[in-house]
């Protein structure tokens, strides 16, 4: 595996779990403050 595809997919790791990240904050934010019905 060469240097470009590498990086791509370790770039696309990261994207990956940055959108987790985002996705568990906004659920524990959620779960504190819960949306009123």
């Amino acid at each position: 595996m060469d240097r470009a595809t590498l990086c791509s997919t370790i770039r696309s790791d990261i994207e990956k779990s940055i959108t987790l990240s985002r996705s568990s904050q906004r659920q524990n934010s959620n779960l504190s403050a819960p949306d009123p019905p």
